[in-house]
């Protein structure tokens, strides 16, 4: 080919040398020599692949059957508590992939903002009020509760101590955020109300508050950039709502 587009050779030798070529192949490249060998790994290309498939279809009846029984839990149709609860781990397990699926691609292709909009949260004047109002929506969730458990009492102590020293508290997530990079494990679990699931998830204390105050640092951004409908967020600034029976 090379001597053909050098202008070495016309296109009858060309035609007649790969001829050649496609006639002889086994001999010029000795696979005569390699034959058995040749043979099992094609066989056992083959056998991959039958694998594989099997694997696929297997993945796919797997999920849709997960799903099919779902939709017959949602509907009130009489299913086994057994197959309920292979039902809850199979959707568990499925929303774990997606998640994983959903971080990897935020690993390729993110970070989703700049640099500078991310250096904006450790700027913020407001950080300490923001921090203060986190740890009011927290604490929310224990005025109702009379008996809280070890893992709730060291929860509530963490709020505690954030609320009475917020300064500290900040500067330690905010030394956190930028610096960590190995943070410590959640759990996840759902309860299954049958017509939808409600995902909780198993925090650390101080973690949770971290959240918390991006939560509240994200709300307070969004509102100043009007980026939700006064329906969602609603400020002083909007008139009060008129109602038609008083």
């Amino acid at each position: 080919m090379c001597k053909y587009l050098l202008g070495n050779i016309d296109a009858f030798q060309l035609a007649d040398g790969l001829q050649y070529t496609f006639a002889h192949v086994g001999q010029l490249t000795g696979m005569y020599r390699y034959k058995y060998k040749l043979m099992r790994q094609i066989r056992l290309c083959k056998d991959l692949n039958m694998i594989l498939w099997y694997v696929k279809a297997k993945a796919d009846w797997w999920t849709s059957t997960a799903h099919y029984n779902r939709e017959r839990i949602r509907r009130g149709a009489t299913v086994d508590k057994t197959v309920c609860k292979k039902n809850l781990g199979r959707l568990t397990r499925l929303y774990l992939k997606a998640e994983q699926e959903r971080q990897h691609n935020y690993l390729k292709d993110g970070p989703y903002i700049t640099a500078e909009e991310a250096v904006a949260m450790y700027t913020t004047v407001h950080d300490t009020k923001l921090l203060i109002l986190a740890l009011e929506r927290l604490k929310e969730a224990y005025s109702v509760k009379s008996r809280l458990n070890q893992w709730q009492r060291e929860e509530l102590g963490s709020i505690e101590q954030a609320y009475d020293n917020p300064h500290a508290a900040l500067s330690r997530m905010k030394r956190h955020l930028l610096t960590r990079r190995a943070f410590k494990e959640c759990g996840i679990e759902f309860n299954d109300l049958y017509s939808h699931l409600i995902s909780v998830y198993d925090v650390e204390p101080f973690e949770k508050i971290t959240n918390a105050y991006l939560y509240q640092y994200l709300r307070y951004d969004a509102d100043k950039r009007r980026l939700l409908p006064a329906w969602i967020n609603p400020a002083d600034s909007e008139p009060p709502p008129l109602l038609v029976y008083k």
